[in-house]
């Protein structure tokens, strides 16, 4: 898909959409959103959040990363191509051709999360 929105009221009873999890919320059990757009050219990704301290990529995010040749845009701050593929290099692929890959978090910069 090029857009997904993912709603969460409780992150404990979410375990994530499309390749991103919510993992701590600014205000708990309060509506957390996270948007994702790839941008018309095919070359950014764009993340927008609200009320997510935390954002987990799961395994699957390695199919957006593959489409994301300019980077990423999490709530505004770019991470660039050279970041995105240093978060997935190490995700090796299992049998099934499926990536077997921990949790990676990334802490919204924009708000000095801990």
């Amino acid at each position: 898909p090029s857009d997904l929105r993912i709603v969460v009221y409780n992150p404990s009873t979410h375990s994530g959409r499309g390749g991103f999890s919510v993992q701590q919320q600014d205000v708990p059990y309060r509506k957390s959103e996270i948007r994702i757009a790839m941008h018309s050219s095919g070359s950014a990704l764009s993340i927008t959040t609200s009320n997510v301290r935390r954002l987990a990529l799961t395994r699957w995010f390695r199919r957006w990363a593959t489409d994301a040749a300019g980077g990423i845009y999490l709530d505004g701050t770019h991470f660039g191509p050279d970041v995105v593929e240093r978060m997935v290099r190490g995700w090796p692929d299992d049998e099934r051709g499926k990536t077997a890959a921990p949790n990676v978090t990334l802490l919204r910069l924009a708000r000095g999360a801990p």
